[in-house]
């Protein structure tokens, strides 16, 4: 059991680094579920978004926020992440509503 409770910590740790991290840089972090198309959106990433905290939005919805020659390039990167299963990273440009 010690050896679970240790590495309980550890996640923690990380956890707690990587919020930190984040917020230092102004980023934010969101996660995709691809059998849904369901994005999940923390606090943070709904403000970098300008969206609503706790709106529902799609992977598909979210790519018309995009620059659109950014969001062919993100596009491109999340398909090669699944069909690859590999981490999927990238950056680009969003058009907020205010501007």
């Amino acid at each position: 059991m010690t050896a679970h409770i240790q590495a309980q910590q550890r996640i923690r740790e990380s956890t707690e680094r990587l919020e930190v991290a984040l917020a230092a840089a102004k980023l934010g972090l969101w996660s995709w579920d691809a059998a849904t198309d369901v994005v999940d959106f923390p606090d943070r990433a709904a403000e970098i978004f300008a969206i609503p905290r706790g709106r529902t939005m799609t992977w598909t919805t979210i790519q018309s926020l995009l620059e659109p020659e950014d969001a062919v390039r993100a596009k491109a990167a999340v398909e090669q992440a699944v069909s690859l299963r590999t981490d999927y990273a990238t950056e680009y440009r969003i058009n907020r509503p205010d501007g």
